[in-house]
């Protein structure tokens, strides 16, 4: 019976995404106005036409809902989260029922309106929205707003970058300094999402991190900012082991290997540790500073 449950449910996905994921794809794609919606995990958010985490939203319930399911089964300690460059509050609305207490840090306007809404619209009492980035220092930074369909790409100019490029100036804080204002205890969990600013904002959180040794994830686009950057933020999470979750088993694993796996640890994924990063884009680093931290998941 479990055997026929867990083979079934994998079929299930399988042909959601063969025949549902598609249409719903060209459904949004005809969306012209903000449009309400309730997704399948009971959450209510306001899509942006043409906007790629919207489309994600619509489609699959959320953008990157395997994290987010593997984050809220299996981190073992949730009291207090930390989203640094929460967009939309995908994340942070949804980790709110996980966590005791979820603090989400955007300085981007368009954003923050949808954030306040989503935030509203879910009753997230727990929810604290920072309007501002973090960094390194207290400054107002030039920013780009992405001119294209994924306002996630938005983010602050590098000092190597051209000024005039900016479509604005916001806040940057430094984030120790909002822990002790906001009076925060018990970080558990640093989310960063800030497109290539993640030194400047670990930086900014080093006494907290060392206080605190949260999980903490980052993405990682190794052909963009060289592997030296890698060992750069490595650097700023002294005694941490990296991992990327892996949601599948490949061909190299047998049919009784697969299903072996399943029985076991569901549709939890594979955390395979980063030793030698490789020269490609990781979604989601997870940062551990013990392996203990995380429950029912493979690690090698």
């Amino acid at each position: 019976m479990i055997h026929v449950g867990v083979m079934l449910s994998i079929s299930v996905e399988k042909l959601r995404n063969l025949f549902v994921v598609p249409k719903r794809n060209a459904t949004f794609s005809e969306i012209k106005k903000d449009t309400p919606i309730r997704t399948r995990d009971g959450l209510r958010f306001l899509l942006r036409p043409n906007d790629y985490i919207a489309r994600e939203i619509y489609v699959f319930g959320l953008y990157e809902r395997p994290f987010l399911k593997f984050l809220e089964n299996h981190l073992c300690n949730s009291r207090t989260m930390l989203d640094v460059g929460a967009n939309i509050g995908n994340h942070s609305v949804y980790l709110s029922r996980t966590f005791e207490r979820v603090v989400s840090f955007e300085p981007n306007p368009t954003a923050l309106e949808y954030l306040h809404q989503h935030k509203e619209m879910n009753d997230c009492a727990n929810l604290t929205i920072c309007e501002v980035g973090l960094g390194k220092e207290n400054a107002s930074l030039p920013f780009l707003q992405d001119p294209g369909d994924n306002l996630g790409m938005s983010h602050f100019l590098q000092e190597t970058d051209d000024p005039s490029g900016a479509t604005s100036r916001l806040s940057i804080r430094i984030g120790d300094q909002m822990v002790e204002e906001l009076d925060i205890h018990d970080v558990d969990y640093v989310k960063i999402d800030v497109e290539g600013f993640e030194l400047d904002v670990l930086t900014g959180l080093r006494t907290t991190i060392e206080r605190h040794r949260p999980v903490v994830t980052f993405e990682f686009h190794g052909q963009n900012h060289g592997l030296a950057a890698f060992d750069e933020i490595a650097s700023f999470l002294p005694g941490y082991r990296f991992f990327e979750p892996v949601y599948w088993l490949d061909d190299s694993y047998g049919f009784f290997d697969k299903l072996k796996y399943r029985l076991r640890y569901g549709t939890a994924p594979i955390m395979k540790e980063i030793v030698s990063p490789e020269e490609r884009t990781y979604e989601n680093i997870v940062a551990l500073a013990d392996q203990d931290q995380l429950q029912g998941v493979k690690i090698e």
